[in-house]
């Protein structure tokens, strides 16, 4: 019978734990010292952040930009003054929202959700 995924890691954890108890991490080269990192590959990253802020790019997965962007959106429609207002933006972000969630198509899959009305009102109404 396969193991499955939970198996696995509970099987490496088990090795792993057994390894420590039995001391067979002690004393490997380096121990205590700084990691030696090759200049080079900062330099990379370093040219890679650059370039993407220069050209706009995002190098966030889609469903952490969203979760981003809704917060960021969310923390805007607070500040209006009107419950009408409140309620369209609030209509117009749940759509957008659905949208969006069918676009994320690499990375971590999206978890945002619609936000609830009622909830969402009651808590601008406390502000």
């Amino acid at each position: 019978m396969p193991l499955n995924d939970k198996a696995w890691k509970l099987l490496a954890e088990s090795k792993i734990e057994q390894a420590i108890t039995e001391g067979q991490f002690s004393g490997l080269p380096g121990f205590g010292k700084p990691l030696e990192l090759d200049p080079a590959e900062s330099a990379q990253k370093a040219w890679v952040d650059r370039k993407a802020q220069q050209e706009n790019l995002e190098t966030l997965p889609p469903a952490m930009v969203l979760k981003r962007e809704v917060q960021r959106r969310t923390d805007r429609i607070m500040q209006l003054k009107s419950e009408p207002e409140v309620r369209q933006a609030l209509e117009d972000l749940n759509q957008w929202i659905q949208r969006a969630n069918m676009k994320v198509l690499w990375g971590p899959p999206s978890e945002i959700q619609p936000l609830n009305l009622d909830s969402f009102l009651a808590r601008w109404r406390s502000t």
